[in-house]
This record gives C-alpha cells, structure tokens and sequence, in this order.
C-alpha cells in the first residue's frame, strides 16, 4: 500500500481569450507572467505537473523554455520549471472539456487522483491549494472518494484562509444557493468520466452529478478571473494597492 497518494496537477490554459483582447496566459502578474506564476504554483503542490497548451502553443512553450524568464518573483529554479509535462490540445476550439481530456489522458496510471487549476485564477496561493490537498489525502486514508472543490458563498464572509488552522469543511446546503469551480481535485474513480467530457462546461456536469459526493472548501478568491478587461484592471489595481502596502 502506498505511503501517501499521488496527486497530480492538470493547468489548463490552451483557451483564446476572446473576451480580453489579448494572450491572458502571458499577462504580467508580479513581475511573472501568468502561464509561469502558475506553473509555479502547481509545482509548489506537486512534482508531476501537466500543462495543457493550445491556442498559439508553439509561442507559449517557447515562452516556458525562454533563459530569459523574470526570476525575482520566482520561487523555484529553472530546472524544475522544466519538469512541467506541456501538451497540446489540438481541438482547444471545442472548450474547456477538451482540455480536460487532453491533460486526463496524459497522466500516469500510478496517479490516485488530479487537482484541476485555470492558468487565469491569479489570487490561487500554495498554501490554499494544500488545504484542499490535505482534505483529499485525509479522505484517501480514510477510503473516502470525495471530489473537492473551491465554493462561493458559503458562509458569509469567510473564506479558506480562515480554515486553514481549524481545515473546517463546509457541505453543501439547500437552502443557499453556491457556486463551485476550479481549484477541483478528483479521485481516480472519476477519471474515466472525465476522459469522456465534451463541450464548454468542462467538469460541471460531474459537480451537478455528485453532488452527494463533494467537499466543498469555502474559497471566494479562486473566483476571481481575468475573462474581459474590467477583471485584467481590477487585477493591475490590486497589486498597485498591495505594492504600497509594502
């Protein structure tokens, strides 16, 4: 039996970016750009990593294996950000689904189960993604196959930074209306299922599905995106109050 199970990271960012205008996997972050922050990110969390480029894929490799990549906000050396898995997902035209299947169908069969991250979720921290890791393994020891998932709306105002002493699960209510997205982590079971998505909803379909199987950690902030120009200014504003601060 294995000591501790392996969890894998699929990053998805083979997407246009129709709406903003402009190559949001290459927008600056903290003096990185985005698709870099978050390899990064799911290194921090995990030694196997598969990133699933597609629009404009050859510029964004090119990008990833650049010598030329800002390091001072970086938080790993240049050889463990080679260690990512990038691949291609031909049909990115089709939806987040197919990015799913394409990182899904990439993964070794010695994974127990795959954290699911946007290359856009840009407020996502390592140690909010290990809350999330340490519910899953708790429930892996446990023999539990839960499905766990950012929510939205939970419970007024707090949010996981607020569990990360106590790791308090919240489950979903009936009478409060929530939302649930990426960061999602999935146990095994679940794998073929998603080798089988199709269309724009990526893994909805399976979170309205199993409702009666998912953990739901209170994480507001991993709903913060960059789809239109209005969220990419509400990002440049925050990191000039933040910049102050310090």
């Amino acid at each position: 039996m294995k000591d501790k199970p392996q969890l894998a990271v699929v990053l998805l960012a083979a997407g246009k970016s129709s709406r903003l205008g402009q190559l949001k996997q290459l927008i600056s972050c903290n003096g990185q750009s985005l698709l870099q922050k978050q390899c990064e990110l799911a290194l921090s969390v995990s030694e196997t990593v598969c990133c699933v480029l597609g629009f404009k894929a050859t510029q964004l490799q090119k990008h990833l294996s650049s010598k030329s990549l800002p390091t001072k906000q970086s938080t790993i050396d240049d050889s463990k950000l080679a260690q990512v898995k990038l691949v291609v997902n031909n049909d990115w035209q089709k939806g987040m689904s197919s990015s799913i299947v394409t990182g899904i169908t990439n993964l070794d069969k010695t994974v127990d189960g795959v954290l699911i991250l946007l290359v856009d979720q840009w407020r996502l921290s390592t140690l909010e993604l290990q809350v999330m890791i340490s519910r899953w393994q708790n429930d892996f020891e446990q023999g539990v196959s839960n499905i766990v998932v950012a929510g939205k709306d939970l419970v007024g105002n707090e949010c996981v930074s607020d569990l990360i002493s106590t790791n308090e699960v919240f489950k979903p209510t009936k009478e409060k209306e929530q939302k649930l997205g990426p960061p999602v982590i999935f146990p095994r079971k679940y794998f073929k299922e998603l080798s089988q998505l199709s269309g724009e909803k990526g893994a909805r379909l399976l979170l309205t599905k199993y409702q009666s199987e998912l953990t739901i950690i209170d994480y507001p902030k991993a709903f913060d995106d960059i789809d239109t120009p209005e969220q990419l200014k509400k990002m440049i504003e925050l990191e000039k109050q933040q910049a102050q601060v310090l």
